[in-house]
Formats: C-alpha cells, sequence, structure tokens
C-alpha cells in the first residue's frame, strides 16, 4: 500500500517507508518478473526507506510470489532508482550482523532511497514482520512455543525509529500561491 501511495500521490506523501513490500507498479502483463512502468508515475522523486528480510516467504526477495509479488524486491528497487534518479549503485553498509544497509544517493530533488535488508530465515528475523516489532515469546497457556514460529521480526532493528529519523527529513514541495 505504500509503494502504491508513492505511486499515486507523491504530490500528497512526502515519503513512503515500505516493510515487506516494495513495488513500483503492477507486474508487466507482458513480463510479470517486470513492473509494468505504466502503473507508478510519480510526479516527483520519492524519497523511500524500505525494509526487507530475504527469507520472506509471503512476498519473496528474489520474486516469484503470487501474482502480485512476481517480481523481485531488487526489481522492485532498481525502478524507483530509475524514477527517482539516483546513483545507479547503490553504498552497502553492515549495521548488524544479519542487516545490511543499501543506499541509492543522491536521487533528484534531494530524495534518497534506503533498503535496510535482513539477511536471515523467514524464523530468525528474516522473514514477512516488522523488524523490531514485538512478538507473543509464549504461548496462551504461558508455556514456550514448541517451534519458532515463521515471520518473526528481527530484533537487531526496529523499523519504526529508522522511519521516524528518516521521515523528518522531508517535507513536501511548497505550493506556488494563487
Amino acid at each position: 500500500m505504500a509503494s502504491l501511495l508513492g505511486c499515486r500521490l507523491s504530490t500528497r506523501i512526502a515519503a513512503i517507508a515500505p516493510v515487506s513490500g516494495l513495488r513500483a507498479g503492477l507486474p508487466s502483463s507482458d513480463n510479470p518478473a517486470q513492473p509494468d512502468p505504466s502503473t507508478c508515475r510519480p510526479t516527483r522523486a520519492m524519497p523511500i526507506v524500505t525494509f526487507h528480510g530475504t527469507g520472506d516467504t509471503t512476498n519473496p526477495y528474489d520474486g516469484g510470489g503470487r501474482p502480485y509479488w512476481a517480481y523481485s524486491v531488487p526489481t522492485a528497487l532498481q525502478r524507483w532508482v530509475e524514477l527517482d534518479h539516483c546513483a545507479s549503485a547503490p553504498k552497502e553498509q553492515h549495521i548488524a550482523t544479519h542487516v545490511t544497509l543499501l543506499r541509492y544517493e543522491p536521487c533528484a530533488e534531494g530524495a534518497r532511497i534506503w533498503l535496510y535488508r535482513t539477511d536471515a530465515p523467514s524464523n530468525q528475523g528474516g522473514g514477512h514482520a516488522w523488524p523490531g516489532a514485538a512478538i507473543a515469546a509464549t504461548a496462551a497457556n504461558g508455556t514456550a512455543p514448541a517451534q519458532a514460529p515463521l515471520n518473526v521480526p528481527s530484533t537487531e532493528i526496529n523499523a519504526s525509529e529508522l522511519m521516524w529519523q528518516f521521515f523528518k527529513q522531508y517535507r513536501l514541495p511548497t505550493r506556488p500561491a494563487y
């Protein structure tokens, strides 16, 4: 949903932060492994901070999920890099044991695109989950679960805090007075 809003409401939203859901339009009907350029046409560069685990089985990092998740996160990222006219090669920074920050900057109009990638299986923080979110550590009867649940949030970063740090750097361009 955040990606869709970035595509369609770029004059009303200062920045977006998709979690386990970076998209750059609908999959192309001719080649579902690529986004359809006609379905994402922001009118200005959109700052993006996004979070995705390589062990995500709901929206697989490398693509191939349900039809709307057909293309990969790197493909979506590359399309946004093109839309925002960013430097093509990311700067990589390992910020935790399983987390790498990929920064595409500079981009047009002062935008930046940052991906926090968690390289771990889904039950170790790399799944379809909000990094830093608390999860129930015990079953309803107060005992420990028999097995680790899928899509355990990463505890190495806190997406909410990182989003706020990113968002507070951006404002919508001022509109001319009429």
